[in-house]
């Protein structure tokens, strides 16, 4: 987990394919798939063998392929703050990547100076969902309703644990007070967080960072993959006759 938060590569996807499209013909429907920790070979329309994407691969098909372009920063939130406002996020300001406690720093998110695509496209006529991991400034000022999005589910920091039902003799993370390997629980303010012997642990802060649908926490037990996936189809769904991004 550490390393995933430490070390982001975003990739983006835009899909407009027919079966999305809004009745309105001036208006194509918009599909944007930021991927985390997603290298460039890892997808078989990249050329890799041993992971099957086929979703990906036929939109690549279908579509077109942007093979020399880069994103804007090599970790989450600048390349967020990138992506979302079009602009070079050191232009404005936001080089820097809130980890942990500083997600509620007030002041530390993508600055409300700046436009997001979401602003500019509801201006256009069209109805926009932010589904999934936010990052972009943990207190109110920042929350995606305040920054031109209709609808959000997801968390707002820079990640979220899951832990599974215990199967096949596997325990994970936060499962026991004791794991195999010397993890053991420890007392912090009030809670008990659960270390591996790896030394990874449940920050206290996760506490403050639920899984919200629009700015209300839900208790989410699905995998976080396939809720964002189920959350998605819906949003498409209940908007198939509008415009959407």
């Amino acid at each position: 987990m550490r390393s995933m938060m430490l070390s982001i590569v975003s990739v983006t996807v835009a899909a407009m394919s027919s079966c999305l499209f809004a009745r309105d013909a001036g208006k194509p429907n918009i599909v944007i798939i930021l991927a985390d920790d997603l290298g460039y070979g890892e997808l078989g329309c990249q050329g890799n063998p041993q992971i099957p994407t086929p979703n990906i691969d036929a939109i690549a098909a279908a579509g077109i392929r942007f093979t020399s372009g880069y994103v804007t920063a090599p970790n989450c939130s600048p390349s967020r703050a990138g992506l979302l406002t079009g602009r070079i996020q050191t232009r404005f300001g936001h080089e820097n990547n809130p980890i942990g406690a500083r997600n509620e720093v007030p002041g530390y998110g993508l600055p409300l100076t700046e436009k997001t695509i979401a602003d500019r496209m509801l201006q256009a006529g069209y109805v926009s969902a932010a589904i999934g991991k936010w990052h972009l400034g943990g207190t109110a000022e920042y929350h995606p309703y305040r920054r031109g999005f209709d609808e959000f589910f997801g968390f707002m920091h820079e990640g979220h644990y899951f832990v599974p039902q215990p199967w096949e003799n596997v325990s994970t993370m936060l499962r026991r007070k004791v794991l195999p390997g010397g993890g053991e629980g420890r007392r912090t303010f009030d809670k008990v967080t659960y270390s591996t012997h790896m030394g990874n642990t449940e920050p206290d802060y996760d506490a403050d960072n639920p899984i919200v649908r629009g700015s209300q926490p839900v208790n989410e037990t699905a995998y976080l993959t396939d809720a964002w996936t189920r959350e998605a189809v819906s949003f498409i769904n209940r908007n198939r006759d509008k415009p959407f991004v």
